[in-house]
């Protein structure tokens, strides 16, 4: 379904948002964006590196021959790393954004509110409270909820509220969460089991894909992402195979450079979708009847969707039976004063 005019939401997800079988799943991505303007991963390494390394040279080095998360495990201090960790993701002038807001609104659109986040900030919960929207708990990693059966906020690498020694941050944190003690592993595989999930905020080279793929994505459900193309460019930016074969469809949408903020365009589009989730017998009527009444076959690729999608549900289904009535009631009156 063409949702705007630029992007394209699979059937698949919206069907999983309809049936209360959708997990959004948000990274650092989410909370680039002003009034937000956190750092990105790749940021928030380079910082800690430069506070602990003697010169540029040497961070760039380091920078340059390792991962990310590989990164963080080489500081000679990873214990002072988590604490400016935290800090760093908690300017005083740091607030939600359009984004956060968006996802909030459609976390609450879908049905149950299951939003798992590997950032550390809490600015769905501010936003959430901003808009009076009923979020539920919020879990912090290490003490996850089952992954099967869940609904809330889980913040799975931790959050602002956790100690330091409680976050993943770098490569001794992933391999003791994922791979030894398995605590966050178990989470996300049951989680992947039992329901799709749309990622919303990452990269492919982020360091939670590699680990999230590492036992494979359970197909039970599909699985997306929406990643930002830059517009400026005549081909994609975007490696859609990459995606692909880790079992996730790719949801492009457009990607703005400076001075534009960057992801302007991703609350658009989750407000759309939360939108035609959440829109009742009147709303779907009088945007039928607004086609209608355009005298035209819809011209626009969301407005044509729209009506598609809209012969699928309950309401969609008796709006045009409705208005097929009331046209064959015209054409009788019509034949009788005729007559």
């Amino acid at each position: 379904m063409w949702i705007t005019e630029t992007v394209e939401l699979p059937d698949e997800l919206i069907d999983a948002a309809r049936k209360d079988e959708l997990v959004l799943f948000v990274g650092a991505g989410a909370s680039i964006d002003p009034p937000a303007s956190l750092p990105s991963y790749k940021e928030l390494v380079t910082e800690l590196a430069r506070e602990q390394l003697p010169d540029e040279e040497a961070v760039q080095q380091l920078l340059d021959g390792s991962s990310l998360d590989d990164v963080l495990g080489k500081l000679p201090d990873r214990e002072n790393a988590h604490s400016r960790a935290l800090r760093l993701m908690q300017p005083n002038e740091s607030h939600c954004n359009e984004t956060h807001k968006a996802i909030m609104r459609l976390a609450k659109a879908v049905g149950t509110p299951r939003i798992v986040t590997t950032n550390y900030d809490m600015l769905l919960e501010e936003a959430g409270k901003n808009l009076e929207i009923d979020f539920g708990r919020v879990y912090a990693g290490p003490a996850l909820p089952l992954g099967s059966s869940f609904d809330g906020i889980v913040h799975v690498h931790g959050n602002l509220q956790s100690r330091p020694d409680e976050i993943i941050l770098d490569n001794h944190d992933y391999a003791k969460a994922y791979l030894q003690d398995s605590w966050a592993a178990r989470f996300i595989t049951e989680m992947f089991r039992h329901y799709s999930v749309l990622f919303i905020g990452y990269g492919m080279t982020d360091p939670i894909m590699k680990y999230l793929t590492l036992g494979g994505i359970s197909q039970n459900h599909p699985h997306f992402v929406l990643i930002g193309e830059k517009i400026a460019q005549g081909d994609s930016n975007v490696d859609d195979n990459g995606w692909i074969e880790r079992g996730i469809t790719p949801i492009q949408f457009p990607l703005h450079e400076d001075p534009e903020p960057r992801f302007k365009e991703l609350p658009i589009v989750l407000n759309r979708f939360a939108k035609s989730l959440s829109d009742d017998y009147i709303e779907i009527k009088e945007r039928i009847q607004r086609i209608i009444d355009s005298g035209n076959v819809p011209s626009s690729l969301d407005d044509s969707d729209f009506m598609t999608m809209a012969l699928r549900t309950e309401d969609g289904a008796k709006c045009f039976m409705n208005f097929l009535r009331d046209l064959i009631m015209m054409k009788l009156l019509d034949g009788f004063l005729g007559c």
